[in-house]
């Protein structure tokens, strides 16, 4: 070395000491190597690779947990799918079960209809043959999709969203119709015109929601000829005013309302009240106490008895009558009668009565719309009106018995009452010329005929270029056509009678032309369980055993055969299905061929119970017909066929459907003991 001294830049392994400067002095701002620090430190090089083992460890041990938790979540899903596989399959067993148990269930029940429905041999017979066939295999349910599986383009089985739900009613009109009755003063009105009820476009529930355009089409449809929309007068109701199941609380109210103030005859005009009675009432709410009224003479009783209370009803008047409504009522309890008497004769008056001089909400007439609707909801309540099967959900409804009564009393008893006015007796004379009345007085059609005007069998006025017209079926008989003309000829002279000449030149073009000109019904549905005479023998004769057996003819005599007076009294038309079948029978039935052996009735007396003599058929007036409309000025078909002093009020066919319209009707029929 030079200068005898040791080279510090020397290192023991042989490396140059970077730290070491010509000098021979140590920089102090030099960093040692990591070879250096290695060497200079033998244990650091076991600490890294140990930390370094440490995180490979460690990150592994996170990643087989994480796997570990994905295949947890699969084998979940997994066993959630088995478990719906599962629940698909045990519900289309039980679909497939449902099914066989449903069939056979309705097998037993055709088979009970079947076998109470006539006691025809012939059915009888091939029930037992249809009975001891072999049933057919039921098809099983349809797999249903896999949920998972998505449907093509183009083939989603969702049906598209409606655009065009059914509008409510669509008479918006409020504007009342002109009058020219007496005006109604009100010297003494306790309310303001707020309170009273609303006309019928007032009452939101009817219109709220209701597109402008689709109102004003219905009310151009609904209306006159024009296409205007009618007009309604004040505290006037249309039928679709009244909820459908409410139209007994209707009937039961009208009712009450006639009995408590004696007005039972529908061609009379209602008694106003005495204004002696009204003048009292007043003064007892102007300030003036009983003492004084008493002092002055203008004041009989501080309380009037309730054996002074004389009702429109006596009991023995009902028991006298033949009118099954009036001797329904002959039977409520003395005490709802003595509720009623007591409620009245604590108003100080001995007679309810409205004062059609005064406004309908007056002191006078709201203690008497209170009167009548309380006492009504107090019998209802209990058991008095159950022979009328009134709907009692409807007892608490308020707004609707006051919109009733409004109608009933200051609508309809009111224009009775001021057409007496001006023109006396002519509520009597419009009872008297009321198409209705006079068809069920002058034309009795007989109850053997009456399945004769089944809808089915009857409904063939349809549309054309030219307007209606009848067309032809392959069913019916040129003898049961002759039915249908017969009545018709009946319904045009009656309007003729009225003098409805226009109603009469349209029924006449509508009327029948001549068979073998007529075009085909559309309504190819044939109907069953006929008179036999309403079928034609050819079509009858050609038909196999088993058609003839589904037709399900009724082997009776309805009408006299190769006539043409199905409607005059006296004759063959006064015997019943019973005796024309023992007169005629051999003669009608022998124009049938029945495919059976034991077809041909030997004897008329088992196929009489078919017979339907409780009207239990259908018939004009029954649920095929109830809600067809017929034109205002025309008389209904309905009208002419005759009802057994009707256990309720018919529905009115008026086509502008007015609620009052059936009083005239229906009341007459209820209250005459002429029926």
């Amino acid at each position: 070395m030079p200068h005898g001294y040791a080279d510090s830049a020397a290192v023991p392994n042989g490396y140059a000491d970077s730290a070491a400067v010509p000098s021979g002095y140590t920089d102090p701002n030099a960093q040692p190597s990591a070879e250096a620090l290695l060497a200079a430190h033998p244990g650091l090089a076991a600490l890294l690779e140990n930390m370094r083992l440490g995180f490979d460890t460690k990150f592994n041990a996170e990643m087989q947990a994480f796997k570990n938790s994905v295949q947890d979540d699969f084998d979940a899903i997994e066993r959630q799918r088995d478990a719906a596989r599962n629940e698909n399959q045990a519900m289309r067993t039980e679909g497939q079960r449902l099914t066989e148990v449903l069939a056979a269930t309705n097998a037993q029940l055709q088979e009970l209809q079947f076998t109470q429905r006539t006691q025809d041999p012939r059915l009888h017979k091939q029930s037992q043959a249809q009975s001891s066939s072999p049933q057919p295999p039921v098809t099983p349910s349809p797999k249903p999709k896999d949920p998972r599986v998505k449907e093509a383009a183009g083939t989603s089985s969702k049906p598209p969203p409606s655009t065009s739900p059914n509008p409510s009613s669509s008479r918006t009109s409020t504007k009342p119709r002109p009058s020219t009755t007496p005006p109604r003063s009100s010297p003494n009105a306790s309310s303001s015109p707020s309170d009273h009820p609303k006309s019928k476009a007032g009452r939101g529930g009817k219109q709220s929601g209701k597109d402008e355009n689709t109102g004003k089409a219905a009310d151009a449809k609904k209306g006159d000829k024009k296409g205007s929309p009618k007009k309604i007068a004040q505290y006037q109701m249309l039928k679709n005013d009244i909820p459908k199941d409410a139209e007994t609380v209707k009937t039961a109210l009208q009712l009450h309302i006639r009995f408590i103030s004696g007005s039972l005859v529908s061609g009379q005009a209602p008694l106003t009240a005495s204004p002696a009675v009204v003048r009292r009432f007043e003064l007892r709410f102007q300030g003036t106490n009983v003492t004084d009224l008493k002092r002055a003479g203008v004041y009989e009783a501080a309380v009037v008895k309730p054996s002074q209370v004389k009702l429109g009803l006596d009991v023995r008047e009902a028991i006298r009558s033949r009118s099954k409504i009036l001797h329904a009522f002959a039977r409520v309890e003395e005490k709802d009668l003595l509720h009623t008497k007591a409620y009245v004769s604590n108003l100080g008056i001995n007679t309810w009565a409205v004062d059609f001089t005064q406004s309908s909400y007056s002191v006078y007439n709201n203690a008497m719309r209170e009167c009548a609707i309380d006492t009504f909801r107090f019998l209802a309540s209990g058991s008095a009106y159950d022979f009328l099967g009134i709907n009692t959900d409807y007892i608490q409804n308020i707004p609707l018995l006051t919109q009733i009564y409004d109608h009933f009393v200051h609508y309809y008893l009111y224009e009775q009452w001021t057409k007496e006015i001006r023109n006396p007796g002519s509520n009597e004379l419009a009872a008297k010329r009321n198409t209705t009345i006079q068809a069920r007085s002058r034309f009795k059609t007989p109850m053997r005929l009456r399945s004769m005007f089944a809808l089915k069998a009857t409904s063939d006025d349809e549309d054309t270029k030219s307007g209606p017209r009848a067309r032809s079926r392959p069913e019916r008989s040129e003898a049961a056509d002759r039915v249908v003309q017969g009545l018709e000829k009946l319904i045009i002279q009656d309007l003729v009678d009225d003098g409805k000449k226009t109603a009469a030149k349209g029924r006449r073009e509508r009327r029948a032309v001549p068979l073998g000109k007529r075009t085909v019904s559309e309504f190819e549905e044939i109907p069953k369980g006929m008179p036999i005479q309403y079928y034609s023998p050819d079509y009858y004769n050609s038909l196999s055993a088993q058609a003839q057996a589904k037709l399900d003819a009724k082997i009776i005599v309805s009408f006299a055969p190769d006539t043409t007076d199905f409607f005059s009294p006296g004759g063959d038309n006064a015997l019943s299905a019973a005796q024309l079948t023992t007169k005629y029978g051999k003669a009608v039935f022998g124009k049938y061929k029945f495919k059976e052996e034991d077809d041909a009735p030997e004897s008329f007396e088992a196929d009489l119970a078919d017979v339907d003599e409780e009207g239990e058929g259908d018939s004009i007036g029954s649920q095929d017909s109830e809600d067809e409309e017929m034109e205002a000025d025309a008389a209904s078909v309905g009208s002419f066929i005759d009802d057994d002093d009707a256990e309720g009020l018919a529905e009115d066919e008026e086509e502008e459907e007015h609620v009052e319209t059936e009083q005239d009707a229906d009341m007459q029929e209820i209250f005459d003991d002429s029926d």
